[in-house]
């Protein structure tokens, strides 16, 4: 009875590492557009070492990229932003 549950224990061990494994390969989540569609939120890379969460207020064509302040924790500020309204405008 003893070696059956350890068999048993190593069986799930192998398949939660298995599990691990196959899950890492997954793609990376894309912005979605869900309820609400006056605000499109996205996160990405201000540069190589900093990150930051990009709003896009669609109503108003504004972007805004939000990053985190070294000096605050989790506190975020504004690091640029801009009109976008051109950019979606046609070109002729």
């Amino acid at each position: 009875m003893k070696q059956v549950m350890i068999v048993a224990l190593v069986c799930v061990n192998i398949a939660l590492v298995l599990a691990l494994v196959f899950g890492l390969n997954e793609p990376a989540a894309q912005a979605q557009i869900k309820g609400n569609a006056d605000y499109m939120v996205v996160t990405g890379k201000v540069n190589d070492t900093v990150d930051a969460v990009y709003i896009l207020d669609i109503a108003n064509l504004k972007l805004v990229a939000f990053q985190p302040d070294p000096g605050h924790g989790m506190k975020l500020e504004v690091y640029k932003g801009r009109n976008v309204k051109g950019d979606f405008e046609e070109k002729e």
